[in-house]
């Protein structure tokens, strides 16, 4: 009996800190698993989402790109972990919390993964500097590269004051608002 109640208890415990996201588990992204390791996550985007193949490419997205032809434009879907995804939502405000992990999945216009970027959330002392974030990024031409990224943190620098994370609406709108990815 004595057992049985420590084991609820501990049981209890450990389910409430996962729950909360508190002290989860960091992720670990290679080139092994780089193209499936998100697909359980939920998607933040219902529908792909265009934006300038460039900015798609690097990280950065131009808040004016609605002004460029849409031949120009390429394709996006948004995955976010579970410990992540409110704060990705906005339905909670602050830093990330440690774990975090948001993925932006390039697509062709049938909707097939061509290209990999994502951002892990480290503790607090991995990158101080820009928000203890590691970045990753893979394609079918570019081999997996992963860490202190300089081509991704001088985009997200622009993001410091939300984490170093760009809001979705300021870098893409969705295909069935009329834009043409093609």
């Amino acid at each position: 009996m004595r057992r049985t109640k420590f084991a609820f208890a501990f049981l209890t415990v450990a389910l409430t800190t996962l729950a909360m996201g508190a002290d989860a588990p960091s992720p670990v992204v290679n080139a092994e698993n780089v193209w499936t390791f998100y697909r359980e996550f939920k998607p933040t985007t219902k529908e792909p989402l265009v934006v300038l193949p460039f900015y798609s490419s690097v990280g950065c997205i131009s808040t004016f790109y609605s002004s460029i032809p849409s031949s120009h434009a390429g394709l996006i879907r948004i995955y976010s972990n579970p410990v992540g995804e409110k704060r990705l939502a906005g339905e909670t405000k602050g830093p990330f919390p440690v774990g975090s992990v948001i993925v932006k999945e390039k697509l062709t216009q049938e909707n097939k993964a061509v290209g990999i970027g994502g951002m892990i959330k480290r503790a607090p002392g991995y990158d101080a500097d820009n928000g203890d974030w590691e970045y990753f990024y893979v394609d079918k031409e570019a081999a997996f590269s992963t860490g202190k990224m300089t081509h991704c943190m001088n985009c997200h620098a622009q993001s410091k004051d939300n984490d170093y994370v760009a809001a979705v609406r300021n870098i893409a709108k969705p295909v069935s608002n009329g834009v043409n990815p093609k």
